[in-house]
């Protein structure tokens, strides 16, 4: 019951909704591989109102630089700049947080909040 317990930050859900508006978004999320945390942390993103199409758990922050799109958000900003790296032309928008307060790579911006996201991929 982790997941659950997990508070949604302030305006992550009309975040979400204005995205999906004009974009297809996925959520591609690392699983700790303990317990029942990669069946809660789906569930808990279905709730959030993504589609199973739309939820990809992968094993290690590496299986993420598959995934293409013409922007990324991403909260760790080691694996944000290595996709960047993976993916020139396209952005990396790092949601500022406690734990990745470091200088950023070209490519990579890094968004106060979900506001600042919005107007970056307009």
């Amino acid at each position: 019951g982790f997941c659950f317990q997990i508070p949604r930050y302030p305006g992550a859900q009309d975040f979400y909704k204005a995205l999906k508006k004009n974009s297809e978004v996925l959520a591609l999320t690392t699983s700790w591989n303990q317990g029942s945390w990669a069946q809660e942390r789906y569930d808990w993103l279905l709730s959030f109102g993504f589609s199973d199409r739309e939820i990809f758990i992968v094993d290690k922050h590496e299986e993420k630089m598959v995934f293409d799109g013409h922007y990324f958000v991403e909260d760790r900003a080691e694996t944000l700049a290595e996709w960047v790296e993976r993916h020139p032309g396209r952005t990396g928008l790092l949601i500022d947080r406690p734990w990745n307060r470091i200088s950023l790579k070209d490519g990579v911006k890094r968004c106060p909040n979900y506001t600042a996201i919005l107007e970056s991929v307009k």
